[in-house]
């Protein structure tokens, strides 16, 4: 049996960490929340944020707006920067850029608390950086500490004039009309005047706005933000807020540029999770990762909880029931459930609505909404459904408009999907299995106990996949991870059976169980969408056993379906075959131009492409 624990062969994962981490010499103003271990899939976005960063000092950098769903490793990114910005320059040239870190927090109620922590905060940075002493950053020095410092460090900072001023605004925040404006402002006007450059991260900046402590200091970043001297990149909990009424309307509107960050591909999902079980020592089989990958919704938070309470529990994970066990446990009483219950109580308390609002959610999450196991396969929910079944629990009547209005708001904290006023269920498995199990305890008032015991059963009526599926999705993660990874290269043709070199497109979307219709050969294991081209796979784990014409057939006729049904110019189909084709299946291929990759072929594609090859299961 393979495992991922400490007793069995380290496993190498040095492709996918990032080994030059600062926090390996424990250089850190803010501490990362992810080991250097675990980190994984996320340094091309630490390589953006330093690099147009770096740019603020050749005046070419904007604003930005780093978008996703909660426990996507937003903040991980921020803190990470903003660590090598502080230590990987050169601190006296007149091109560094002092990185400043703030947390919006979701208790502020008023402008001058908030004015007083922000310039604060701001003077922390800005001193430990010129003075390159992290330490007056880590302790959270007060400001007395601040203002002696300050002014023995008048010959290290740009401007003892500006050092002054920024001092003599803090002790006078008080005296300001608007305080809170006065201390966004004030990084920018420290840059514009001293003609130096300075980065201001902000991170949970939907509580920027807190209509429950009639605390809103967004339209402030107006002119604070728009700045090539001082941008501001901004990230937080809820993406939609952000996006709808924040940065996307407003006085900001048309000042941020937006960087999207998605859930983890199934196969750094699945490394995430062979990373997570070798550090928590947890027993987990290595043909289970994917299965574990695809019930979190690629979230990297819910698989490192489900690993890390599978470890505290001692429970080993070796087959898709075991997922689904300790799954149902988290959802209903453990890491997961915690985190989620606490975002949930935020976003209602946020919202100030009455005992309807957590009805309207919980019955809008039994809603029928397609296919559980296909998130493309959804379906709207009924409003009229929900009004009805208010009548029964609540005995009240309540307006569509105003169920309709709730839904919205909902919506901004990502709790439900909006689109041109219609609602879905959000796209995160996990959250939607949650949100019935708050219901069931919070609302129907049933028991802890019954309501576990009922999602283990949900859990336990999934299909179950044999061994040989398990192979053929694992296969399927490492085409898709190629598809991704070899975007606008060109790709020697021998891996695939070609003659010709291999010339790859940018792909919009890669999807995986793509279905086109009702029937399982409209089941397509892998579709890459590239504007008027798509790439169209299927992936056979058969061992001791080459694959034959039939199998190719089928793949052409998906190949047509898809070309048809959505009006493409360009097909290439691609099948893996585990021990290769027949040989009337090679000729086959050949008439047809029908891309195949053996064992051989997929592993030396990895290789050229820096993945770690296919595992292997001689010793199951």
């Amino acid at each position: 049996m393979l495992v991922a624990t400490s007793k069995g062969k380290p496993m190498n994962y040095s492709n996918d960490i990032n080994t030059e981490d600062v926090s390996n010499n424990q250089k850190w103003i803010v501490k990362n929340r992810v080991s250097d271990d675990v980190f994984t899939n996320r340094v091309n976005f630490l390589d953006y944020y330093y690099r147009v960063s770096l740019q603020t000092s050749q005046r070419l950098t904007m604003s930005n707006v780093l978008l996703g769903y909660r426990r996507m490793g937003k903040t991980e990114i921020f803190r990470r920067v903003v660590n090598k910005l502080f230590f990987e320059q050169n601190k006296k040239s007149p091109e560094s850029v002092v990185p400043i870190y703030y947390t919006f927090s979701d208790q502020i109620k008023d402008d001058i608390q908030f004015a007083t922590e922000y310039l604060e905060t701001f003077l922390r940075f800005y001193l430990g950086f010129y003075l390159d002493e992290p330490k007056l950053i880590k302790k959270a020095s007060g400001y007395n500490e601040l203002r002696e410092t300050a002014k023995k460090a008048m010959a290290n900072v740009p401007s003892s004039e500006t050092l002054n001023w920024i001092l003599t605004t803090i002790e006078n925040i008080t005296d300001y009309p608007v305080p809170a404006k006065v201390a966004i402002e004030l990084p920018r006007r420290v840059s514009d005047i001293d003609d130096t450059n300075i980065v201001v991260f902000l991170d949970e900046f939907q509580n920027a706005n807190l209509p429950q402590f009639d605390f809103n200091v967004v339209g402030y970043y107006q002119e604070g933000a728009d700045s090539p001297t001082c941008p501001h990149f901004l990230t937080g909990s809820a993406m939609s807020i952000l996006l709808m009424e924040m940065v996307g309307k407003g006085a900001l509107f048309g000042r941020f540029k937006f960087k999207k960050i998605e859930a983890m591909t199934s196969y750094h999902s699945s490394d995430l999770a062979l990373k997570v079980a070798q550090k928590y020592k947890a027993d987990i089989n290595t043909n289970i990762a994917p299965v574990i990958a695809q019930r979190c919704g690629g979230n990297p938070y819910y698989i490192t909880a489900l690993i890390q309470h599978a470890a505290e529990l001692q429970r080993c994970i070796h087959t898709e029931a075991d997922v689904n066990d300790i799954l149902a446990i988290d959802i209903t009483s453990g890491f997961i459930w915690g985190e989620l219950s606490d975002q949930l109580h935020k976003w209602i308390t946020r919202i100030n609505q009455s005992n309807i609002t957590k009805w309207i959610l919980y019955l809008a999450s039994l809603e029928e909404n397609g296919r559980d196991d296909d998130p493309s396969d959804d379906k709207e929910i009924d409003l009229t459904k929900i009004q009805k079944a208010l009548k029964v629990k609540e005995h009240v009547d309540v307006d569509i408009s105003k169920i309709r209005d709730i839904m919205i708001m909902l919506s901004r904290g990502d709790l439900l999907e909006c689109r041109a006023l219609s609602f879905f269920r959000i796209k995160d498995p996990v959250l939607s299995d949650f949100i019935k199990v708050w219901g069931k305890i919070e609302m129907d008032r049933m028991k802890f106990d019954q309501v576990k015991n009922d999602l283990r059963n949900q859990y336990y009526k999934f299909s179950k996949k044999s061994l040989d599926e398990y192979k053929g999705y694992l296969a399927e993660i490492h085409m898709s991870q190629i598809l991704l990874a070899s975007q606008k290269k060109i790709l020697p043709g021998k891996w695939f059976h070609q003659e010709q070199s291999i010339e790859m497109p940018e792909f919009s979307f890669v999807n995986h169980r793509f279905r086109l219709s009702s029937g399982i050969s409209k089941e397509i294991d892998l579709l890459g969408a590239a504007g008027p081209e798509a790439w169209v796979c299927q992936s056979k784990w058969v061992e001791k056993t080459k694959i034959g014409i039939n199998v190719l057939k089928n793949l052409l006729e998906q190949s047509t379906e898809v070309k048809k049904n959505m009006n493409l110019l360009f097909m290439k189909q691609w099948i893996f075959a585990h021990d290769g084709l027949t040989k009337d299946a090679e000729l086959f291929a050949k008439e047809k131009n029908i891309f195949w990759s053996d064992r051989i072929d997929l592993d030396a594609l990895l290789k050229h492409l820096n993945l770690r090859p296919l595992y292997s299961f001689g010793a199951l």
